[in-house]
């Protein structure tokens, strides 16, 4: 857990510390990484949406498949809108600047569904479900997920993929409740890894 984190199980899970860790590794890291990644690019937009979106705040709640089913209009916009806020030397005006300028993005153009096993092919699907079991499980991995944030993400992504293979509905209020605190987070990474490790 980072060293600023707030200790409480029920503290908050996207702090302003929490936000710009995560939004720094997308913008900095992940979009570079994805341009050919329909997976990676799906992820990043949804992770981007999560971290600065309130539950209920929006014109609609995020379900799991709000970019997973990628339209490539909302993913775009998304990406774009990270790629386009200040320098993340500057990190107080880098999180004020995403909290206000992310959201327009991430609602933006219609909710067009595509069937992501049209997207994406399933070796791609099983490697990035291998990597993020590993992140939530191993922490002695290269690129485990051991913060809060971290973890209600990864839950969050290995759940829109088997459900997705499974034919079954994830729910805004699903994907709400990995990040409703840090308890939150860690149980639902902790059962991730008891159920499959």
């Amino acid at each position: 857990m980072a060293v600023n984190a707030p200790t409480a199980p029920n503290a908050p899970v996207f702090l302003d510390s929490a936000i710009f860790e995560r939004l720094e590794h997308f913008k900095d890291v992940g979009v570079p990484a994805t341009l050919q990644d329909l997976i990676g690019r799906a992820t990043i937009a949804d992770g981007t949406c999560r971290a600065v979106v309130s539950p209920g705040s929006g014109p609609f709640g995020l379900d799991g498949y709000d970019y997973w089913h990628h339209n490539p209009e909302r993913v775009d916009a998304v990406l774009k809108a990270l790629a386009q806020l200040p320098s993340t030397s500057q990190p107080s005006k880098f999180v004020r600047t995403a909290k206000k300028e992310l959201p327009t993005a991430c609602f933006f153009g219609n909710r067009t569904e595509t069937n992501s096993l049209d997207l994406y092919k399933p070796d791609a699907v099983a490697k990035a479900l291998f990597n993020w079991h590993r992140a939530i499980c191993d922490l002695e991995w290269d690129d485990p997920a051991e913060e809060p944030q971290q973890q209600a993400l990864t839950t969050g992504f290995i759940c829109m993929a088997t459900c997705d293979t499974a034919k079954m509905k994830l729910t805004a209020a699903a994907m709400s409740a990995f990040s409703a605190s840090m308890a939150a987070a860690q149980m639902a990474a902790m059962q991730i890894s008891s159920r499959f490790f």
